[in-house]
């Protein structure tokens, strides 16, 4: 895309075939360099396909999948088995028809009325397996906009993908084009392809006029491209080299890269080892860095015409439309994992009765019997508290008695529960809280918080005992025995008294 610009070409096929490929002899050149270049320019700028963004049904949401690289295999160079040069037309389709190739006279006609003899003649045998011909290269100057006539003998058009170098990036001149999210593409797990070059052929047919603008302005040359993927595109220089020279390819890309950074305008400074075509195509663009446009299309006698354009960039990366998920592994069945509740302690069925100090206990001392005895633990505000509960909600005007519940608890008799919530208008025993108590009658608590107005200050000592066994009948109380101050002083005396009898 420039006024004096090079041009490379090569002719790929699928099966087993003879092609001739006929060119003007002057200033055409075949070299494994010019190969190279060409064949590193197809590496850089062929789409890559990914798998559709999100997750993934089938195959997990997590599943990394590489993405589909539509130029592979690359296809295998095939070398002419004979070059010859003929002056005329009819030597041209002499030689045709000895290769065995069909001659079409109209067409031979009109490419030799728009090139110089000599002509040069190259056949290639293509195996089954097909196959690309080796590059060729040559130059034109005066013409930054057209392609080059091509003629086909055989058939009306043929398909053509196009790699333009330019300081900007490249559109059509006057044909509509086109971008590949304008058809569907299928990514297959499987085996990590996808059906690209298939939709790209069907919308083509569908669109013979059109041309797919499939990359735009990339700089490939340097630095290569790193992909939204992740995955990173070998530099154009470093592929270029590694493909020519092998042996010299790392000096060679040190060499120019230098020149590069050092900003040099010398053809020279480019050139390693008789590879030329990275120095060829700066030097015909200015020096300048260096933006690849890929495209693809059918081409006739017409030609087509391209001009250098600012634009937006378009990544080689394509995420596919669909996935094909026959090749995922099979949904596993869902796995059950049993959940194992600790049962609760058992409940003691021998009641607890919790006596004090001044409430003594008279009568023989039963055997001692193992009882359960929790102490409350209560959250919030407790209002004439209760006797440890367990709950959540609401209690109100309640007198506990060894419950557990959920929920709003009113005119129950519950004793040594466990709750969180709010208590009000309860006589509780033997409980522990962390909150405000107020105009409380605690016996036997222990509380941290602000308490106003209690009735009971003295520290008393809790202890269990188990309760006697139950009867149909309430057993009363024992009757506490009351000694006078006259009983106390006719002790008093009596004790001295005794003591002096024992002593005699």
């Amino acid at each position: 895309m420039a006024e004096d610009s090079s041009l490379w070409l090569a002719v790929r096929l699928q099966g087993s075939t003879r092609l001739a490929l006929v060119t003007a002899e002057a200033g055409v050149e075949a070299a494994p360099a010019a190969d190279a270049w060409l064949r590193a320019l197809d590496f850089s700028t062929r789409v890559r396909v990914a798998a559709p963004l999100g997750p993934v049904s089938k195959c997990g949401a997590l599943q990394q999948f590489e993405p589909d690289d539509t130029g592979l295999p690359e296809a295998q160079r095939v070398v002419a088995f004979e070059v010859s040069s003929v002056s005329t037309e009819l030597e041209l389709r002499r030689r045709l028809v000895d290769a065995g190739l069909p001659v079409d006279a109209e067409r031979v006609a009109q490419f030799t009325s728009a090139t110089q003899p000599p002509f040069r003649v190259a056949l290639y045998d293509v195996p089954v397996a097909g196959g690309s011909t080796e590059a060729l290269r040559w130059g034109e100057q005066g013409h930054p906009t057209s392609l080059p006539q091509i003629a086909i003998s055989g058939a009306r058009t043929v398909s053509l993908g196009l790699i333009a170098l330019a300081s900007q990036g490249v559109q059509l001149l006057s044909q509509d084009s086109g971008d590949p999210s304008e058809f569907p593409v299928v990514y297959r797990a499987i085996d990590a392809s996808s059906d690209y070059l298939s939709a790209r052929g069907e919308w083509l047919a569908q669109n013979p006029t059109r041309w797919l603008n499939e990359v735009q302005a990339i700089t490939p040359l340097w630095s290569g491209a790193e992909l939204p993927s992740g995955e990173r595109i070998t530099s154009l220089t470093s592929r270029y080299f590694s493909a020519s020279r092998e042996a010299s390819a790392s000096a060679c890309e040190a060499k120019v890269r230098a020149a590069y950074e050092r900003g040099s305008t010398n053809t020279e400074d480019f050139v390693c080892d008789g590879a030329d075509d990275l120095a060829q195509s700066l030097s015909e663009v200015g020096f300048a860095e260096l933006r690849a446009s890929r495209f693809f299309g059918r081409i006739d006698a017409g030609g087509a015409s391209f001009r250098v354009a600012a634009g937006g960039s378009r990544s080689p990366l394509l995420f596919a439309t669909d996935l094909d998920e026959s090749g995922c592994p099979a949904d596993s069945p869902p796995v059950s994992i049993p959940i194992t509740r600790t049962p609760p302690p058992p409940v003691s069925t021998t009641p607890v009765v919790v006596s004090t100090p001044d409430d003594p206990y008279y009568g023989p001392s039963p055997p001692v019997t193992n009882g359960v005895y929790s102490e409350g633990s209560c959250n919030g505000s407790a209002s004439r508290p209760r006797s440890s509960d367990s709950c959540s909600g609401d209690s109100s005007s309640s007198e506990p008695s060894r419950e557990s519940c959920s929920g709003d608890s009113s005119a129950s008799e519950p004793s040594s529960d466990s709750c969180s919530g709010d208590s009000s208008a309860s006589e509780s025993s033997s409980d522990s809280c962390s909150g405000d108590s107020t105009d409380s009658k605690y016996d036997g608590d222990t509380c941290s918080g602000d308490s106003a107005e209690s009735s009971s200050t003295r520290a008393k000592r809790a202890e269990l005992r188990p309760a006697p066994a139950r009867s149909s009948k309430v057993r009363p109380r024992p009757r506490q025995v009351r000694l006078s101050l006259v009983s106390l002083l006719f002790a008093a005396l009596a004790l001295p008294l005794r003591r002096r009898c024992a002593s005699r």
